[in-house]
């Protein structure tokens, strides 16, 4: 299993995903359940934190071996 890393970023006011294999589907979803990204990547990514709804959130990545990990962040 991937271990992918979840930097969040004051300064830039991003969220920086890493350490990321292959071809991965990266969704962040809010509490309701509400899709609010849903992204493919191929490497390292960085999100906007005005895209995240208040509170916490929760990144999800499917890679291309349907394995899924998932974080919780705190926008």
């Amino acid at each position: 299993k991937t271990k992918f890393k979840v930097i969040q970023n004051s300064a830039s006011n991003s969220i920086q995903i890493k350490n990321l294999t292959g071809t991965a589907t990266i969704f962040v979803i809010d509490l309701k359940g509400k899709v609010l990204i849903k992204k493919e990547v191929n490497s390292n990514t960085t999100i906007a934190k005005d895209r995240l709804s208040p509170g916490i959130n929760i990144v999800k990545i499917l890679n291309t071996a349907e394995n899924i990990e998932e974080l919780k962040i705190i926008k």
